[in-house]
């Protein structure tokens, strides 16, 4: 399929004289009579493939001939007969015996071929549809034949086999020999048959070669990246598919031959320079210097072979290293190279070397590669059957990978196409892509000695489209603010120019041009008496007013540069501010004065006669077009803040782009919320004044809500407001529910952060108002792109973020890489920005600014600031921001964009707001709620809809609100740590404790560990486990057994078993044992207290009010939904939350985790109650207690801790401590009936082993029950009976294991069921036992427990739930098998040993619950209950492998399951 080589045949003769093979002419044997036919390595990946779902048309090969000639139908239904005939591998199919897949050579198979007339039917459509359609492995055949009638004397012969059995060339084989048939030539001697290849490989691979292959593809791969970033239109997630398109190009024939030259001279092959043509791509699309791309290798090693029909192609990693800026013919070297050495470990299927690699494996992307390079060459004959023909190219509606380059090499043009994933790419991107091919190719024969970084591969339309974003230059420099303002003065001296309010929103004074010129003239006469001449500095440490802005206008008249300062900052950072500046004059407030207690110059402050007074011309002073306007000050990465410098010339031309960018003119306010040390003010005061237009100030901005604002809007006629994103996104949700206010606002501007386009939508549909996009930083003078919109519906709905658009009249703006050169359109880079905006730089830095101001190459003489912001720019011709260079991080190998994370995050219905960091090597989620928090795992679930598996977050935090700086941006530094422990923090005791507590502090990096921490809760895992362990060893000279630290509770629980573990080497199994209660305590505990008796009469009829305990759990959202829609009654759900409104945003987050759509009317009657099951009196108070005792008509205990390896102290409060208290409520002021949810466990005790067991049976004995699960159960089940003799209505409903609802399967991954079936995939192992596997539908359950409770009939029965059909762990392997998770049967003691190897498995933590011998069973007779069911409406299907395969099924979709294979 692909030439590696020119001289194949003589790389081929080396490589066989090398292993000895080429002494005598090697024949394949036939093989024997009746023998099994293995699949090849390849063909195995292939059917897995097909196993996964991932196939679906994506690995048909097909030739489709357009022949210019009358095809008769029979005549080539004959001659695929014979060709047919004449190949096993086109009567073979793939049958799977015992859970191996082998091939089956039919003896004789009849292939139809059918007869399509085109009519008006598309030609490419009719093929396309022929070829992308499924082939069934199991059934066969798996070739097919098809004849297009497109004309008389115009017809197409498609011929399309399954790659599993032909490959490209055995393709081509088939074709021209069903044309020879039909042309009625005599075929020569068929070569050898594939199964008897692939038989005789088998044993050859057996014989020590595999071994030797695959450990080479370990060495060469190891460290490679799992995953190829190609900035994707779309990201990827783990629901990937084979959806794809094709685009076609053509290498020109010149352009091919001067290729063909160049790689002859540097003595290799066309192939290896096309390698390296693709691996500059990728690598200038990607930004990495390491690829690994896929390439299909023929391997016919013997000459007999060459006329074979097979699956003789093996798919190769190519690892192309560009590091250390290598010259193209250095590369082409490398690329060599890479090739021979491909070429030489061939053997092994490429299913084979991933396994070994074993790369992490995620369903968002193919394993060790992603993208793949096919050379094939030769063109194809003119003729077909004595006719003229020609190949048909068809575009494919599949592609197996995220791109596929396809080059004929061929006489005069090379056909190429570029096949691609319409999963992740654009058909515009792709073509942008192919122009990228040609573009490097040009670029290499060009120059073949230049290096890497200087090699020019921008396109022709990369080109256009960079120029087209800067637009043309200015034709004058517009004047300056001074000048501007000065003709406003003049024009319109009685105009408002500042409206200054009060808290309320009332007016609080305003000045006119005139008075504000008057004003600002005698002020800045002072300043010039005070020394303030030209580029002097002056403090202005005023609150935004009319004094402040009096303050500022006078600075720059008397040729000063002012330097706002928030007079709220401590003196300390003032004083440093004013001494980093130099300032020698400040200007402030009467009571801020001693905010400058060291400060040694002029203090001016606004009770002065300055600033009372008037003058009718201003100081005499010539400000330069290059003088300096004002320093900001901003925050610092070490730290210390950064003075930056922006000059007159600067600000006069953002001022004239925003008067022009907003329309600003004479008359209209503009709201600037924006305090003065922010520079977003700049772009507020000096626009307005120059189109004269009023500055409005509030004092208290933070405080304004949305209705808020449009009550000011309308009050004080403003028809412009400017303020940060997310005060902006805080109005936006006050509006909602308003539609279109009105009113006279007319623009809001908004910047600092991201903006999604929703939040754009809903400010629309409220207002109507527009809403332009600011972006800029500070050392650009404010604002340098700005994006204007409506509603944001031309914006592609695809895109988590509002565009930052196109730069700024005077503005140019350039997307590089990191060798300055232009990304291409839809590529990453960082932005630089240059024109009439940079500022001047870093005062007193002239390191730091020559760092980041830097020349600009295309413009002589200019300059261009590194923004260090990361965009790319969309083929609409704007600019996407996409977050900051330096925000990207590595975690676990993978390039991760805190930014595409915190999109995906933000599309969940729940999340107002969100924010993403790296802490402690855990990706952390940081979220608002919109009302009801989301939990991680439904997080998790959401964002796997959008991201692969590595950047799903690890970790999450809720916040009422994230942390923002200054400016409005989330302060990063500010986010907090995850909370890891629940529980308040209790010192280490002992002093082995104290010790533990060390060692976990120092391994874990925990400053802080109790002794009721948790290993895993502070970031443990299997990695240092034995670190920790080591360090107990080498400290305390105990050796204690890893599963320990996975199986005990907290750090005291671990002490325990190191203080023991000294005396026995079984220490740990005596603990855990002894620490169980006896039989004798057990019956104690199950003894209600006497208080507990039916003393008041018993409430019968319909209830109207019942109790819910569980309804956050799995079982509980179903029976929550059951009782809403059998009962009118209100339900009552006892749930642990900090105020009623979370308890009820928990209970509605269940239900959609539960996939249950309750109706808002039924949700209407769900009354959440704040309490804890493990706590007294339910967590409630005496008289909440008592008040639902009163009320309540009926209750249902289902909350229960599952877990099979807590002690059974712990497990006492909320198992029999809860069964108290609601024994208490069901007894207190009148007698109510109790539904008891409870196991069937309590029976699994030695006494009940065999023995059959009915509803009417008593566990009246707890022998051999061992954990604390299990033992807490008993209790809680023998008090509700024994109560039940006391005359209280208990009815226990024991139920067995519970799976997902038959409608969506559904269920709880950590579940013990869950847990077993996730850990055996990982494993790859089930137990051979006669243990069956039971399973009750969790729909099913409640629907049956809410029916037979609710009957007229008497409550005080016992129901039991146990469910089994005879599906054994066998049959469990069998499904895992077949959903692509291989699964061997072991004997159950291997498989116990390795549960227990593997203690951080899903199931390892009640792996040491399974014993080494028989474990008691019963024989569960539920008939009575299925009875009572079945009249209630509910039946119960089988527990099989359909059942279990929908288990497995929502396993896999909720991340728990390993990587298919």
């Amino acid at each position: 399929m692909t030439d590696l080589s020119d001289h194949r045949e003589r790389l081929l003769e080396r490589l066989l004289a090398q292993r000895g093979l080429a002494a005598a002419k090697h024949e394949i044997p036939r093989r024997p009579e009746g023998a099994v036919v293995p699949l090849s390595g390849n063909q195995r990946g292939l059917w897995l493939t097909s196993r996964l779902g991932l196939d679906a048309g994506a690995y048909a090969m097909f030739v489709a001939l357009r022949v210019a000639g009358e095809v008769d139908p029979a005549r080539l239904r004959t001659a695929v007969g014979v060709v047919v005939q004449r190949h096993e591998a086109l009567r073979t199919r793939i049958a799977e015996r015992e859970g191996v897949a082998q091939q089956v050579v039919e003896s004789r198979l009849s292939v139809d071929v059918p007869v399509t007339d085109l009519g008006d039917q598309d030609l490419q459509s009719v093929v396309a549809s022929e070829v992308d359609t499924p082939f069934d492995l199991e059934t066969g055949p798996l070739l097919r034949v098809r004849l297009v009638r497109v004309a008389p004397g115009d017809s197409v012969v498609v011929v399309t086999g399954h790659h599993i059995v032909c490959d490209d060339l055995s393709l081509g084989i088939v074709a021209q020999e069903i044309g020879e048939v039909y042309a009625g030539a005599e075929l020569g001697a068929e070569g050898v048959q594939f199964p008897d290849y692939t038989h005789w490989q088998a044993d050859r691979l057996a014989d020590g070669e595999r071994q030797r292959q695959l450990d080479h593809w370990a060495e060469r791969l190891a460290g490679a990246p799992d995953v190829l970033d190609l900035a994707s239109d779309r990201p990827r997630n783990r629901n990937r598919t084979v959806a794809g398109g094709s685009h076609r190009f053509v290498v020109p024939a010149g352009l091919a031959d001067r290729l063909a030259e160049l790689t002859r001279a540097h003595g290799c092959t066309t192939f290896a320079g096309m390698l390296a043509v693709f691996s500059i791509v990728l690598s200038r699309r990607s930004q990495s210097g390491d690829l690994v791309i896929g390439s299909p290798t023929t391997h016919r090693p013997f000459p007999e072979l060459e006329r074979s029909v097979g699956m003789f192609v093996t798919t190769t990693a190519l690892r192309m290293d560009l590091s250390g800026d290598p010259t193209v013919a250095e590369l082409f070297g490398r690329a060599k190279s890479t090739a021979v050495d491909a070429l030489d470990h061939a053997e092994v299927s490429f299913d084979e070397v991933a396994a070994r690699v074993a790369p992490r494996r995620d369903l968002a992307h193919h394993p060790l590669f992603q993208v793949m390079l096919v050379l094939n060459r030769g063109g194809a004959s003119d003729e077909w059957a004595g006719m003229p023909a020609e190949v048909l190219p068809v575009d494919r509606g599949t592609s197996r990978f995220d791109l596929t380059l396809h080059v004929r090499e061929t006489d005069g043009d090379w056909p190429a196409n570029l096949d691609y994933s319409t999963d992740l790419f654009e058909p515009d991107t792709v073509a942008r892509l192919a122009d990228q091919v040609l573009a490097v190719l040009e670029a290499v024969v060009r120059h073949p000695d230049a290096r890497l970084s200087a090699l020019d591969t921008t396109t022709e339309a990369d080109r256009i489209a960079a120029a087209a974003l800067n637009g043309p230059a200015r034709a004058a420099a517009p004047a300056d603010v001074l000048t501007r303002i000065g003709v406003q003065v003049a024009e319109q001296p009685d105009t408002t120019a500042v409206l200054a309010l009060h808290a309320d929103g009332t007016a609080a004074g305003e000045l006119t041009f005139g008075q504000l010129d008057r004003r600002a003239n005698r002020v800045a006469q002072v300043l010039v008496e005070s020394g303030v001449r030209t580029e002097v500095p002056v403090g202005l440490a005023l609150r935004a007013g009319p004094d402040a802005l009096v303050a500022l206008l006078a600075i720059l008249k008397a040729g000063g540069a002012y330097v706002p300062l928030d007079p709220g900052h401590p003196p300390v950072r003032l004083a440093g501010l004013l001494a980093d500046c130099g300032a020698p004059v400040v200007i402030t407030a009467p009571g801020s004065r001693d905010r400058f207690p060291e400060f040694h110059g002029v203090l001016l402050d606004t009770a002065d006669d300055a600033f009372r007074g008037e003058a009718a011309e201003p100081p005499g002073v010539e400000v330069a077009r290059q003088g300096l306007a004002y320093v900001i000050y901003t925050s610092g990465s070490t730290g210390v803040p950064k003075g930056v410098q922006v000059q007159h010339d600067t600000l006069a031309n953002l001022t004239d782009a925003f008067i022009e960018l907003h329309d600003f003119g004479a008359g209209q306010r503009i709201l600037m919320i924006p305090p003065l040390s922010f520079d977003a003010s700049v772009g507020d005061v000096f626009p307005a004044w120059c189109a004269g237009a009023a500055v409005v100030v509030h004092p208290e901005p933070a405080t304004v809500g949305g209705a808020d604002l449009l009550r000011l809007c309308a009050e004080h006629r403003l028809t412009a407001v400017d303020a940060p994103a997310a005060l902006w996104k805080r109005w936006v949700a006050d509006l909602e529910g308003v539609t279109d206010a009105g009113g006279p606002l007319r623009v809001m501007m908004i910047g600092g952060e991201a903006v999604p386009p929703q939040a754009v939508a809903d400010w629309a549909k409220a207002t109507g108002v527009a809403l332009v996009n600011h972006y800029g930083p500070t050392e650009t003078t404010v604002c340098v792109t700005a994006y204007r919109t409506v509603d944001a519906a031309e914006v592609d709905p695809r895109s988590a973020t509002l565009p930052i658009g196109r730069p700024l009249a005077g503005v140019r703006t350039y997307v590089l890489d990191g060798n300055l050169r232009p990304s291409p359109v839809g590529v990453p880079g960082q932005l630089y920005v240059g024109g009439t905006a940079p500022a001047r730089g870093y005062r007193g830095d002239p390191g730091r600014t020559a760092s980041v101001y830097v020349p600009d190459p295309r413009v002589p003489g200019g300059r261009m600031y590194r923004t260090g912001d990361l965009v790319r720019l969309l083929p609409g011709g704007t600019l996407e921001f996409l977050g900051r260079v330096d925000d990207q991080v590595k975690l676990r190998g993978h390039r991760i964009e805190p930014g595409e994370v915190r999109a995906a995050l933000l599309k969940h219905p729940g999340v107002a707001e969100a924010a993403v960091a790296v802490r402690a090597d855990t990706l952390v989620a940081y979220v608002v709620p919109r009302d009801d928090a989301p939990e991680l795992d439904e997080l998790r679930a959401f964002c796997a809809e959008h991201l692969p598996e590595a950047m799903l977050p690890g970790a999450r935090v809720v916040m009422a609100e994230l942390p923002l700086t200054a400016h409005g941006k989330v302060d990063v530094a500010k986010l907090p740590e995850p909370d890891v422990t629940a529980a308040p923090y209790e010192p280490p005791q002992t002093p082995v404790e104290r010790a533990l507590a060390e060692i976990w502090g120092e391994v874990l990096n925990a400053p802080l560990v109790g002794r009721h921490d948790s290993f895993f809760g502070l970031g443990g895992h299997s990695l240092v486990a034995a670190a920790v362990l080591a360090k107990v060893r080498q400290l305390l000279g105990v050796t204690v057994p890893l599963r320990a630290l996975f199986a005990t509770a907290d750090l005291a629980e671990l002490a325990e078993v190191v203080e023991h573990a000294a005396s026995s080497d079984h220490t740990f199994a005596k603990r855990y044992r002894s620490g169980l209660p006896s039989v004798e305590q057990m019956r104690l505990d199950a003894v209600p207290p006497a208080d507990i008796e039916a003393r008041f009469p018993l409430r019968t009829g319909t209830p109207e009010r019942v109790l819910l305990t569980g309804a956050t759990g799995f079982l509980g959202a179903h029976l929550l939904g059951e009782l809403l829609t059998r009962t009118d009654a209100e339900v009552h759900c006892l749930v642990r939350a900090e105020t009623p409104a979370v308890a009820a945003a928990r209970i509605r987050a269940n239900l959609r985790r539960a996939h249950l759509d309750v109706p808002e009317e039924q949700l209407a009657r769900v009354v959440p109650i704040i309490g804890d099951l493990s706590k007294p009196l339910l967590g409630l108070t005496e008289r909440e207690f008592d008040g639902l005792a009163e009320s309540m008509d009926a209750v249902y205990h289902n909350g229960a801790v599952m877990n099979f390896v807590l002690t059974y102290e712990w497990m006492m409060p909320p198992h029999v401590g809860s069964t108290i208290d609601v024994l208490r409520l069901a007894t207190r002021y009148a007698t109510k009936p109790l539904h008891l949810m409870s196991t069937l466990g309590v029976f699994l005790g030695a006494t009940y082993d065999k023995q059959l067991i009915t509803e009417a049976d008593r566990a009246e004995d707890p022998t051999g029950l061992d954990t604390g699960y299990h033992t807490t159960k008993w209790v809680a089940d023998m008090m509700g009976v024994l109560a039940r003799d006391r005359g209280v209505p208990v009815s226990v409903h024991r139920i067995a294991a519970i799976v997902g609802d038959v409608r969506t399967g559904t269920a709880k991954t950590e579940s013990y069921l869950s847990r077993q079936i996730a850990t055996c995939a990982h494993t790859g192992a089930v137990p051979r036992t006669a243990d069956v596997i039971d399973m009750l539908p969790v729909d099913r359950l409640a629907g049956a427990i809410a029916g037979i409770s609710t009957r007229p009939e008497p409550a005080g029965r016992d129901f039991h739930y146990y469910r089994a059909d005879g599906f054994t762990y066998a049959d469990l392997g069998e499904v895992l098998n077949a959903k692509g998770y291989p699964a061997k049967v072991l004997e159950y003691p291997e498989w116990r040993a390795l549960m227990l190897e593997n203690p951080d498995s899903a199931f390892g933590p009640l792996a040491f619950g399974l014993t080494a011998t028989h474990r008691a069973h019963p024989v569960f007779d539920c008939s009575a209950t299925w009875a009572a069911a079945a009249e209630c409406g509910v039946e119960f299907p089988p527990a099989d492998a359909e059942m279990i395969a929908r288990h497995v099924d929502y396993l896999a979709s909720a991340g728990v399951m390993p990587e298919r294979s």
